[in-house]
């Protein structure tokens, strides 16, 4: 899942916040064409649930911060995990 279009939705501290205005979907695996009929029903399953995404219009973002934790959360995160970036910190 790709975002293609964003726009700006404002900060989060000293965070930008996007919005995604816009997703496409890009086949990155071509293992797909020898899976089991179980992993097709799946992968199908785990499709819709991104294609429920696309359609959803709220779907914001940040490059360096978890929006998913509140503000006195994250203040309580160890210094250490604060200063990795973001996809080590997960």
């Amino acid at each position: 899942l790709v975002i293609t279009s964003r726009k700006d939705a404002g900060s989060y501290g000293a965070s930008t916040v996007y919005h995604a205005n816009s997703m496409k979907f890009l086949c990155c695996n071509e293992a797909i064409k020898h899976l089991t009929s179980e992993e097709k029903r799946d992968e199908a399953y785990f499709m819709s649930l991104l294609r429920i995404a696309e359609t959803t219009c709220g779907l914001y973002y940040s490059y360096d911060r978890d929006l998913t934790l509140n503000l006195q959360r994250a203040s309580k995160l160890a210094a250490g995990r604060v200063h990795k970036p973001l996809w080590k910190q997960v």
